[in-house]
């Protein structure tokens, strides 16, 4: 029964940061263009921000469109997770660490 915790755990945590790479994403490129100097509280604040602020738009432009906008949403969070996982593994590029050491 254990297992079954910690795999739903894991789960719910890649799950959780899959919807939110967007947002943080964002956050992380507004601040190094910018030079901001935010701390790890105030890049998650915005970052969910940015989220909502995402999720709005992605559902505006996609009105016309049968499908659910979270799962539009979710399918957009997806692509950007997995662009970021190919920059880091696929081709060691520096600044997905700089991303993920920036929380």
């Amino acid at each position: 029964m254990e297992w079954v915790q910690k795999t739903f755990g894991s789960v719910f945590s890649i799950v959780l940061t899959v919807l939110f790479v967007p947002g943080l994403f964002s956050m992380f490129l507004i601040k190094n263009i910018f030079g901001l100097h935010l701390d790890s509280g105030q890049m998650m604040v915005f970052g969910f921000i940015f989220n909502m602020v995402i999720f709005y738009f992605v559902k505006v432009f996609n009105e016309k469109n049968d499908t659910h906008p979270f799962v539009a949403y979710f399918y957009f969070s997806f692509f950007i997770a997995f662009v970021l996982w190919v920059c880091k593994f696929g081709f060691k590029v520096r600044f997905v660490d700089n991303f993920l050491n920036s929380f």
